[in-house]
């Protein structure tokens, strides 16, 4: 699958179960060490997904800042690709804790 297709049926799939929910359970807080949710974060699918961000989020957000690379940025996020289908197969993501849904 090309990059723009998987990246495409990521953000389709995100799209589609984030419908659900509200604004306020999807903020993060800006400033490191806020109020992170992530040790609450138990099913390896949720924990893999989360180091998957964490480490491709620096030359997603360098794009971003910046205005370049542009497309290093577009392949770094189309390889979210086997962590978000995982996390969508193994996790009920609509669990009926808020708390835990934040997270």
């Amino acid at each position: 699958m090309s990059d723009f297709q998987q990246l495409a049926t990521l953000f389709k799939r995100v799209k589609n179960i984030a419908r659900e929910i509200s604004e306020v359970e999807v903020q993060v807080p800006e400033h490191p060490g806020g109020d992170r949710l992530d040790h609450l974060l138990t099913e390896p699918a949720e924990v893999e997904l989360l180091r998957e961000l964490e480490r491709r989020q620096p030359v997603i957000a360098d794009a971003v800042q910046t205005g370049e690379r542009y497309q290093q940025a577009f392949a770094e996020a189309s390889k979210f690709g086997p962590a978000v289908d995982r996390f969508f197969t193994d996790v009920f993501v609509m669990v009926d804790d808020p708390t835990l849904r934040r997270a």
